[in-house]
This record gives structure tokens, C-alpha cells and sequence, in this order.
């Protein structure tokens, strides 16, 4: 089937602007590749890794400094005036018991947080392909001497993203009146600007333009079915941005792994002496990445998500 002119301009709007959310992080074939080799995945990237470092640089340093008081501790007023030591076997057996249940706790933060991001994941991709279906079944199904409806639900499906990412993305809201100047009619962007709930303004445009239109019935019950289901999505949407991990469980987790850290000198020390400091970094960093890894994609919709 060709389109004509006026259904070529249809698409023209709406790829692009999809196009233009997910240009900076999708992934292509040459990503792929790269990302099988492992040159590419092991190397060391300083730079980026002196960025991570620095989101906790103040407990890498905590660390460090017990683990030099320990040491102090130990050359000289365990060894000079022979004041009390912990034994290593009562160290490690300590370590033994509240290991594996930092473990899980970690595991199961982590592991909550990667289905957050993914069920956003997957709301965000059934937005887009939502989007492409009404649009997809407004050209096809609307009469032609009703052009201008389809225009209008090209126009508002195209708006809809952005819409959404407005609002789970706060930082960005005001940026929402610049970015849709050019998919919106003026008339269009004031009204919606103007509304508390935009996600739902936006669905009852797209189901008033529907209702108007003088398609066939059942299939104007087929958009107006996915049009609900677009709203589901909406809901969906702001219910993970709205509902964070418990925080007596996300605290938990940080507090124990901060007692984890502090005590983690004692067991280095009759181990490795003087390299326990940067043994004991090494650790700490290795550990709060995994925790730093929950808590970013926890709320998927800031940067660890294309949108």
C-alpha cells in the first residue's frame, strides 16, 4: 500500500520525534559488537572509574583510615604494651556469620531494583509501540474527508512520550512547552500545559478525536480498547516512579554493609599488615558498587532508562 503525502507527513511526525528520545541510548549492531569483545567490556575506563569513585569517596577514605588505625593500633599498643587484640579465628568466624546475609541483602536490593527497571522498561516500549498502532489504525480506518482527525491523532500520539517523560522526569517538565511547540498546534500545547494531569488530558484528546471520527464501529472499539490500555500504561508508569524499594529495608541494607566496612580492618590486618588498606578499599569500593548499582536503576526513569 502507498501513502500519500499527507500520511507520509503523518509518520514523518511521529518517528521522529520517538527517534529523537531514544537516539542517545539505543542500542545499534556496532554497540552489540563491541560489547561481545572482551577487550571492550574489561578494560579499565580510569576516568569513569574515578567518577564512581567519587559518588563515595568519603567512606573509601573512612576505610582506609581504620585500616591505618588498626595498624597503628596494632604495631604499637598491642605490641608494646601488649593491649588486647581480637584473635583472627574469632574474626573470621564473626565474618562467617554476617557475610552471607549482606549477601542477600544486596541480592535481593539489587535484583529488585533490575525488575523495576525492566518493568519500566517494558511500559515504556508498549507506550511507543501503542503509539504506532493508533496511529497505524487512524490512517487506515478513518475516512479521507476526515484528514484532519488523523493529523490531530498523529499530532497527540507523537506528544504522548513526551508527556510522559515530563512526568517522571520533573527535572525536565519545564522543557515540555519547547519541545512539543513543534508537534502541537499552539492552541493544543496551551491546553494541555494548562492541565494538572497531562498523561490523562492527553488520553482524552486522543479518545475525543477517536469518538469524532465516523469510522466503522468496530474499528473505533479497537482504538478506543487501546486506548485504555495506553492509559494502563501511563498509570503504570507513574506507579514505579511513585513507589520506591521500602526504605526500612533500602537503610537496612546501607547500614549494615556501613558496620560491614568498619569491621572489615580487623579481619585484613593479622592477614596482610600493612596491605590491608588497599586491600580493604578495594573491597569496600567492590561492594558499594553493587549497592550504588541498585539504588541508580531503583528509579529507572532518571538516566538508567532510555526515554
Amino acid at each position: 500500500m502507498l501513502f500519500t503525502s499527507e500520511q507520509s507527513a503523518v509518520w514523518d511526525i511521529l518517528y521522529s520525534k520517538h527517534d529523537s528520545l531514544f537516539a542517545d541510548r539505543v542500542m545499534r549492531e556496532d554497540d552489540w559488537e563491541r560489547l561481545r569483545k572482551a577487550m571492550h567490556r574489561h578494560r579499565l575506563q580510569p576516568f569513569k572509574l574515578a567518577r564512581v569513585m567519587y559518588g563515595y569517596v568519603w567512606i573509601l577514605v573512612y576505610v582506609a583510615a581504620l585500616s591505618v588505625a588498626v595498624g597503628v593500633y596494632s604495631r604499637t599498643l598491642v605490641e608494646a604494651y601488649h593491649w588486647p587484640m581480637l584473635s583472627l579465628s574469632s574474626v573470621q568466624a564473626f565474618f562467617s556469620a554476617i557475610t552471607f546475609a549482606l549477601t542477600l541483602l544486596l541480592v535481593f536490593k539489587t535484583n529488585s531494583s533490575y525488575a523495576r527497571w525492566w518493568e519500566a522498561r517494558k511500559d515504556v516500549g508498549q507506550l511507543v509501540s501503542l503509539a504506532h498502532n493508533i496511529v497505524r489504525q487512524g490512517v487506515a480506518y478513518i475516512p479521507p474527508h476526515q484528514a484532519h482527525l488523523v493529523h490531530a491523532l498523529a499530532r497527540w500520539a507523537a506528544a504522548a512520550m513526551w508527556v510522559v517523560k515530563s512526568t517522571v522526569r520533573p527535572l525536565v517538565a519545564g522543557q515540555l512547552r519547547n519541545e512539543l511547540r513543534g508537534v502541537l498546534l499552539p492552541a493544543e500545547l496551551e491546553w494541555l500545559l494548562e492541565q494538572s494531569h497531562r498523561p490523562l488530558a492527553l488520553g482524552q484528546a486522543l479518545s475525543s478525536i477517536v469518538a469524532a471520527s465516523d469510522m466503522d464501529p468496530m474499528a473505533k472499539s479497537r482504538l478506543d480498547t487501546m486506548l485504555s490500555l495506553y492509559t494502563f500504561e501511563f498509570g503504570a508508569c507513574g506507579r514505579i516512579y511513585n513507589t520506591a524499594i521500602p526504605f526500612c529495608y533500602t537503610r537496612h541494607t546501607s547500614r549494615f554493609l556501613m558496620v560491614y566496612l568498619t569491621l572489615l580492618p580487623l579481619l585484613l590486618w593479622p592477614m596482610a599488615g600493612w596491605a590491608s588498606p588497599p586491600l580493604a578499599v578495594v573491597i569496600a569500593f567492590l561492594l558499594l558498587g553493587v549497592e550504588n548499582i541498585g539504588a541508580f536503576i531503583e528509579e529507572p526513569f532518571h538516566r538508567s532508562l532510555s526515554m
